[in-house]
């Protein structure tokens, strides 16, 4: 039996595909979603009693080094995990829905930096930092570009480059790495 039957009494298999799961069901659904880079990999949404409902993937569409869209792969699961159901959407963006998409998706990277170090000993660190590269920081958001990168790469003010330098992981990883890691 799917999960997702057990929160949409309507729900049949002829329907299934055209009801929208996250705002029909009896009871909500918790969702977990992953990211890398700024960028939506993956929403998993669970029962209440934490079982694997549907997972959506998505994956990007890039036409000659031109960002189109997203396919989303969205999957429903019986109770034994297995997948019963899939589809494939295709979500084709214009020019201007595309731009907005990753500009979000930038800004979303850096917030990721804020939030990451909140709460650790290198968060007054960070926000030095970003106030450091404010401009270089807004370019990126706003347009993609790669000032910022640049700016962390040939950084020339001791101070700065000692932030930079400070280490964040057992395997060596630095503020730098980080930074770097999330923009690239």
């Amino acid at each position: 039996m799917l999960v997702i039957k057990k929160y949409i009494a309507e729900i049949t298999d002829d329907n299934l595909f055209s009801l929208d799961f996250t705002f029909c069901c009896d009871e909500s659904l918790t969702d977990s979603t992953r990211y890398d880079r700024g960028r939506k990999t993956e929403t998993n949404y669970f029962s209440i009693n934490q079982e694997l409902a549907v997972k959506k993937i998505f994956k990007d569409i890039y036409e000659k080094n031109t960002f189109k869209g997203i396919d989303i792969l969205i999957s429903w699961y019986d109770t034994y995990e297995n997948v019963v159901y899939s589809k494939k959407i295709k979500k084709l963006m214009g020019t201007g829905v595309a731009f907005d998409y990753l500009r979000k998706r930038r800004q979303r990277t850096i917030s990721y930096l804020q939030t990451a170090s909140i709460g650790t000993p290198i968060e007054s660190y960070v926000l030095t930092l970003l106030k450091h590269y404010k401009g270089d920081v807004d370019l990126f958001i706003q347009s993609g570009s790669s000032d910022f990168e640049t700016a962390v790469t040939t950084e020339q003010n001791t101070q700065i480059n000692a932030m930079l330098d400070i280490v964040i992981d057992a395997q060596g990883k630095t503020v730098r790495d980080s930074i770097l890691y999330q923009i690239t």
